[in-house]
């Protein structure tokens, strides 16, 4: 099953790329293209980041390849990791291939993003708290 991501061309409207996440649905909480527009993340309700490769590699044609489920023309991501903490999260990349994510909390987390190895490091766990959203929810009862 999973959650499609459809890339859009937008000055023709016309689909480019097609991507499945996961095997079960989540809601999609924010998308961001790396600087040369070859990866696309995707941060997700069920606390993973996604990273799919926009550019074509040299093999068949995607029209061609077929998933493990006997798909055509539906890509899965080549690179996926784990956020501690499965709460509200955006990601941006910034133009040294490292990925941020920050969740509604306030946690901070820096990953590298090894593009030749399809791997995802965590670099760094940076908290501060700038919204205290449980002891909100407290006083409003």
């Amino acid at each position: 099953m999973g959650t499609l991501i459809r890339v859009i061309e937008s000055q023709t409207g016309k689909e480019i790329k097609q991507f499945r996440r996961g095997a079960k649905k989540a809601k999609i909480y924010s998308l961001a293209f790396d600087e040369n527009s070859e990866f696309l993340a995707a941060t997700s309700s069920s606390g993973t980041i996604h990273i799919f490769r926009l550019t074509p590699k040299k093999e068949k044609k995607q029209s061609e390849k077929k998933n493990k489920r006997g798909e055509t023309g539906t890509e899965r991501s080549v690179m996926k990791t784990k956020i501690p903490n499965k709460e509200y999260c955006v990601c941006g990349f910034d133009k040294s291939s490292n990925l941020f994510v920050v969740t509604i909390d306030g946690s901070f987390y820096k990953f590298y993003v090894d593009k030749a190895n399809r791997q995802i490091k965590q670099v760094k766990e940076m908290y501060k708290q700038f919204l205290n959203i449980h002891d909100e929810k407290e006083k409003e009862k």
